[in-house]
């Protein structure tokens, strides 16, 4: 029996209740260091956001991307800043392990924003750390000793406290990895009748192009959209492992997390600087919106040819003339405008670029206010709504000779796509008037319904072509469709 001491309480009781106190504080202060680590992570993903978008923003305008990839990389180590902080504060909350938190402490000490909070929060941590009566709240990394035999049921362990905070940061992790990486964009009826699907939100992990004459399918294992893929494998699988350790179906071990992130960080790491290489030295390609993606590249067969007549020593042949982009334009949210590529190509200012996309779109209207007059609105049987639409081509023809003429006087014409008749830009003119074209749209279950037909007019030959489509928002319908519907 314990003796008690001269104020009446025993020395056990009077060591539990020390070792109580010491265990508030110690949570106390990581309380105030998951306070830093919230705050470090709100302004990091807005710094990152920020730090992309410009990134984006210069590489559609041309601009010098030196300087902006160094702060995009600088504002992704925000990241690490974040780890840090968040894990010292577990560290201090769950007491699962006595390594020394020094360099994350100082870390949460000295980084804005959090350090509003990190500051005080560290120094009241190190100074608690450095008594030993705090150490010894923290469990050795000592092997246990083997349980001696007794023919009496040793008591059941003790069922471990859940880590809930820990758990929802690894489901948020996770569910942005998700959809970054498995982002779904699907386009039909593009230009030139290309068919495009690519899953990823930025530099896509798969591509799958269809065009009149060719396709291409693609896999790209080094990308921004399969390291987030990896991101949220590494999510989950943590996750299931906090879960298992959280209901005592698993040790929790240190040392096992500390070879498993050793693991996820080498390979983790090579990954993410092979897509920050990749990126660098290639931004405008990887940046590229989803929308833009799959044009064609040079054949190895044109490569080779070119190689060839380089060993063999023949004369260098002149550079050659400047000739016009294959495809300049696109549709994008508000209507025609110039890709990526031909405002590089081009060298345009952002002045000269807005004036040309603000041309294209007024041509654009004036192409769909001319159909506007050869088309004709009725019912068919089934009672839908049904428009005709009869060839305008020369009339189409024409104005698209004047969008030439307008575009001359502020780019070289040479650059610029010939116009020909049956062959007019698709993002401005679509089909240019060169065919007997019906459009039918109705309603059912709850959707609109969209069908679009094309044949042959005179002097244009072309296959039959339907395009269909639907969606439960009359504004998910494109304009040129939408414009004839009423609502009954």
């Amino acid at each position: 029996m314990t003796a008690p001491t001269g104020d009446g309480v025993p020395p056990g009781s009077r060591a539990e209740a020390s070792a109580d106190a010491f265990r508030g504080q110690l949570q106390l202060a990581g309380i105030g260091l998951l306070l830093a680590g919230i705050a470090n992570a709100v302004a990091g993903l807005i710094w990152i956001g920020q730090s992309i978008n410009t990134l984006v923003e210069a590489a559609q305008h041309s601009a010098p991307l030196g300087w902006l990839v160094v702060k995009v990389l600088l504002s992704l180590s925000s990241l690490a800043v974040i780890y840090y902080t968040i894990g010292s504060a577990l560290f201090l909350l769950h007491r699962e392990d006595d390594g020394d938190i020094t360099f994350p402490l100082v870390i949460a000490a000295i980084i804005p924003p959090g350090c509003l909070f990190g500051l005080p929060a560290a120094i009241y941590a190190m100074v608690l750390l450095s008594k030993p009566e705090v150490k010894a709240l923290f469990p050795k990394n000592t092997p246990a000793p083997a349980p001696a035999e007794s023919p009496l049921a040793a008591p059941a362990p003790a069922k471990p406290s859940p880590r809930v905070l820990l758990s929802a940061f690894l489901a948020l992790l996770f569910l942005f990895g998700f959809f970054f990486a498995f982002a779904f964009h699907a386009e039909q009826g593009g230009p030139r009748g290309r068919n495009s699907i690519t899953i990823g939100a930025l530099d896509p992990l798969f591509t799958w192009v269809k065009g009149p004459t060719s396709s291409s399918t693609g896999f790209n294992f080094i990308s921004w959209s399969f390291l987030a893929a990896v991101v949220a494998g590494v999510a989950i699988s943590a996750l299931w492992r906090v879960g298992r350790e959280d209901q005592g179906k698993a040790p929790r071990d240190p040392a096992w997390w500390r070879d498993w992130w050793k693991q996820v960080g080498v390979w983790g790491g090579l990954l993410l600087i092979a897509c920050v290489v990749r990126t660098a030295m290639n931004p405008e390609t990887i940046l590229k919106p989803p929308g833009e993606r799959g044009a064609p590249e040079v054949s190895l067969v044109n490569k080779l040819a070119g190689s060839s007549a380089t060993i063999a020593g023949s004369p260098k042949a002149p550079p050659p003339a400047a000739s016009p982009l294959q495809q300049p334009f696109m549709i994008g949210t508000g209507g025609p405008e110039l890709t990526n590529e031909a405002v590089q190509k081009l060298k345009l200012s952002k002045l000269q670029a807005d004036e040309i996309n603000r041309i294209l779109l007024a041509y654009h209207r004036e192409y769909l206010a001319l159909q506007r007059r050869h088309s004709k609105v009725g019912k068919d049987g089934a009672g839908r709504i049904f428009v005709t639409i009869e060839p305008f081509d020369e009339e189409c023809l024409a104005l698209a000779r004047r969008l030439e003429t307008e575009l001359g006087g502020i780019v070289d014409p040479a650059l610029l796509p010939v116009v020909k008749d049956g062959e007019l830009p698709f993002a401005i003119f679509a089909w240019g008037g060169a065919c007997n074209e019906t459009i039918a749209l109705w309603k059912a279950d709850g959707k609109y319904q969209v069908e679009e037909k094309l044949t042959s007019s005179p002097g244009h030959e072309r296959d039959p072509y339907t395009f269909n489509m639907s969606g439960p928002k009359l504004e998910e319908i494109p304009e040129q469709f939408r414009i004839f519907w009423r609502e009954e």
